[in-house]
């Protein structure tokens, strides 16, 4: 699926915690809120619009929004 996925899927099967923005969450929340975001991106840009829709997935566009279309891989 992406590249982080094993490691969150390790990090959640260790039941492991963390703070974040001075709140303790644990792997699996993190992990889910990013594959959850993956798909959502991938459903709006596959499947939708060919862009991110930001109405509908503000925190995936802010996040993964490319506003200049730069290249950040290796093509």
């Amino acid at each position: 699926m992406h590249l982080l996925s094993p490691y969150g899927a390790v990090l959640k099967d260790l039941n492991y915690t963390m703070s974040l923005r001075g709140e303790t969450v644990t792997a699996e929340q993190l992990y889910e809120a990013l594959v959850r975001a993956i798909n959502n991106v991938y459903t709006d840009v596959i499947h939708g619009s060919g862009y991110i829709d930001e109405g509908i997935h503000p925190d995936e566009y802010e996040l993964f929004d490319n506003p200049f279309k730069a290249v950040d891989g290796p093509w």
